[in-house]
């Protein structure tokens, strides 16, 4: 700033009022507070929601913004598909089971149980073969051949009978291949015999583990045995006491004395015609 002609430079300093660099300053003091006091407020926290994002559009293949990108970005790529594993489809088995019906007492016969493929869907109805039963029925094994070894157990509650073998009888099941059971048995007496031929189905896991049993069949059966004479029971007891009855009356002596009385008889009678 020139200082007007006629005036020095200290007088023209002396016109500033004293206050004026004071309420400068203070102005530059306020105005520095204000600037950190904007620059270092708190931060508002925005949570975010479904409704606060943004979700890009699909782009569809006739777009024309698909057409303008790569093909590698035009292209949605499609989920995996998630492999199911196919059921496992049970074994078809037929269960054939024979047995005597009628069997002399004292004599032996045999209750046999197969369990053979299936293959052609048909169950043969309960018939009769050369003297014994034969009843048939569908069944289906669960196939966890794989996974498990499969035991076939069978045994022949028969009271009254001699049985062999006794018990339980176990043959391993495997996948397409027939298993046969077979018992022996022999009646004492005279009479009608019923008994219930059990088979099950054990599953041991190979990886270890409990195993699990279930029944596959229970078939009833009833036996008839007879005396020598092809009666039952009831009837060859009756006979049995008519028989004690009459040779108690008639002694062996006394029959034999008839029977040579009525020869004597009978040659009189041809001698006198002669």
């Amino acid at each position: 700033m020139t200082a007007p002609p006629g005036l020095s430079r200290k007088r023209m300093v002396g016109k500033w009022p004293g206050w004026l660099p004071l309420v400068a300053l203070g102005m530059l003091l306020a105005a520095s507070v204000f600037c950190v006091r904007s620059s270092t407020g708190p931060v508002e926290q925005v949570e975010l929601t479904a409704e606060s994002l943004v979700i890009a559009p699909t782009i569809s293949a006739e777009s024309p913004i698909a057409s303008a990108l790569p093909a590698q970005l035009s292209q949605t790529p499609a989920p995996a598909a998630v492999s199911t594993p196919s059921p496992l489809i049970p074994e078809n088995r037929l269960l054939v089971l024979e047995w005597p019906a009628r069997i002399k007492a004292g004599d032996a016969d045999v209750v046999r149980l197969t369990l053979e493929m299936d293959e052609f869907g048909t169950v043969t109805p309960t018939a009769q073969v050369g003297g014994n039963l034969l009843e048939a029925q569908s069944v289906q094994i669960p196939n966890l051949y794989d996974t498990h070894t499969v035991v076939a157990e069978a045994r022949l509650d028969l009271a009254g009978l001699e049985v062999a073998p006794g018990g339980d009888i176990a043959e391993a099941l495997l996948p397409g291949q027939p298993v046969s059971f077979a018992w022996s048995i022999r009646p004492t007496d005279p009479g009608a015999y019923q008994g219930t031929v059990w088979l099950h189905l054990r599953f041991l896991p190979r990886s270890g583990g409990d195993e699990t049993r279930r029944v596959l069949s229970a078939q009833r059966i009833e036996i008839q045995a007879v005396n020598f004479l092809g009666l039952g029971g009831s009837a060859a007891r009756v006979l049995g006491s008519v028989g004690t009855v009459v040779g108690s009356v008639f002694g062996l002596d006394n029959l034999v004395g008839w029977g040579w009385q009525l020869i004597r008889r009978r040659r009189g009678v041809h001698a006198k015609q002669a």
